[in-house]
């Protein structure tokens, strides 16, 4: 996610931002794709604790939480500088997804 934002920041803020301005079903669409990227993730780390047990279960919340990181550096227009915030950004996605 941070390599797609970082190699196109006008892209980033369409498909991140950009919605939110463009009335209701704009809105609808990007929350539902949202909702889609979370569910994946909490569906992808079902798959990883098959191997990896002592993951913790990810809630659906924490799973938008974390999509919704990924917004912040886009909004504040760190978009093209947003790999100099890859490090943090990791770190507050794996926090936020291995608590418990």
């Amino acid at each position: 996610m941070v390599r797609f934002i970082a190699e196109d920041e006008h892209r980033a803020r369409l498909l991140l931002l950009e919605p939110l301005a463009a009335g209701p079903a704009a809105t609808a669409a990007m929350m539902a794709t949202h909702r889609m990227a979370a569910r994946l993730y909490v569906e992808g780390r079902e798959i990883a604790r098959e191997q990896w047990p002592e993951y913790p279960p990810v809630s659906i919340t924490r799973a938008q939480s974390i999509v919704g990181a990924f917004k912040e550096p886009v909004q504040e227009g760190h978009a093209g500088n947003v790999m100099d915030l890859e490090d943090d950004l990791v770190r507050t996605v794996t926090a936020m997804a291995l608590a418990r």
